[in-house]
């Protein structure tokens, strides 16, 4: 256990130093206009999240993006609850782009009564041109505060917990995009003693395009070896996204019920042995609340 959890913040560590020693060059860039001596891959994932996991694709400057999570049961109930729709979880975020490297999120699940504040920082983008950069890099960090009144004798750092995590993704062709994501947990108080505070892990996350409008994506959380849950599971989904006018339409299978990141990488309870599965879908609606600086330089 331990020499897996110093491997992977050694990666981090690694990675991260990278991205230091090159941040006046990195920096600099993204304020720059995408010329024919640079070009950015773009357009990696359809919305900015895979299905569960945060995507590598930002809110654009000026940009307000709205989601609609909703997942019901699960499925191998069937007609008795109707394959999952007579119970059923939402969230809903709002998420900003603030600058071409800075959005910031905020969201409310019905799971927990949660509450979520996120933020994803660019700190690389994957070019071809005077600069050849193979990957592009992002920091995706969130903070979690339940309020459900059952646990009311909780204080308010015992309901607080957190996530951060390094995505690195890369556009193999213009239909095959690929994401690693390393992965860290920590809550401040656990259910059990005698799970682990912090939990490490590593997402995958994937996206294969079969036409102008429609994709689609995998999704995979897998958590190191720790002390877990009892009867959790790491998480799982598969969705098609299908892309309509202004709206990013996306339905999925997947075993984890919650849809905030520390509820599908600690607490998935659904075996798929026993076919513990949910069906669900996002809708992504894009609203323009400012100009972006181009835009305002040419007076549009």
């Amino acid at each position: 256990m331990v020499e897996k959890i110093t491997s992977l913040l050694a990666f981090v560590l690694v990675l991260l130093t990278g991205m230091v020693q090159a941040q006046d060059d990195l920096f600099s860039e993204l304020d720059e206009v995408q010329t024919e001596d640079v070009k950015y891959e773009t357009a990696f994932f359809k919305q900015t999240r895979v299905v569960n996991s945060p995507s590598i694709e930002m809110t654009a400057p000026g940009v307000m993006n709205f989601m609609i999570q909703h997942r019901f049961g699960t499925i191998n109930n069937g007609f008795y609850d109707l394959f999952g729709i007579d119970n059923s979880q939402v969230r809903l975020s709002f998420d900003f782009g603030l600058t071409p490297y800075l959005m910031v999120g905020i969201g409310r699940s019905g799971l927990e009564k949660t509450f979520d504040l996120n933020t994803k920082l660019r700190i690389l983008r994957q070019q071809k041109g005077t600069r050849n950069i193979p990957v592009s890099v992002s920091f995706y960090g969130a903070t979690f505060y339940k309020t459900l009144k059952s646990i009311n004798e909780l204080t308010t750092a015992n309901r607080l917990s957190y996530l951060g995590q390094v995505i690195i993704a890369r556009k193999f062709s213009p239909n095959f995009s690929l994401q690693v994501s390393p992965t860290i947990v920590h809550e401040n108080l656990t259910e059990l003693r005698s799970v682990d505070n912090d939990i490490f892990a590593i997402g995958v996350g994937a996206r294969q395009k079969v036409s102008k409008r429609v994709a689609i994506n995998f999704d995979y959380v897998y958590r190191l070896p720790g002390n877990y849950l009892t009867n959790t599971y790491n998480s799982l989904a598969l969705g098609v996204d299908i892309e309509t006018g202004g709206h990013v339409f996306s339905l999925h299978l997947t075993n984890s019920r919650g849809m905030f990141d520390k509820a599908y990488v600690t607490e998935t309870y659904g075996d798929l042995g026993n076919g513990d599965l949910y069906f669900g879908f996002n809708i992504n609606r894009v609203f323009t609340v400012a100009k972006s600086r181009e835009k305002k330089e040419l007076g549009l």
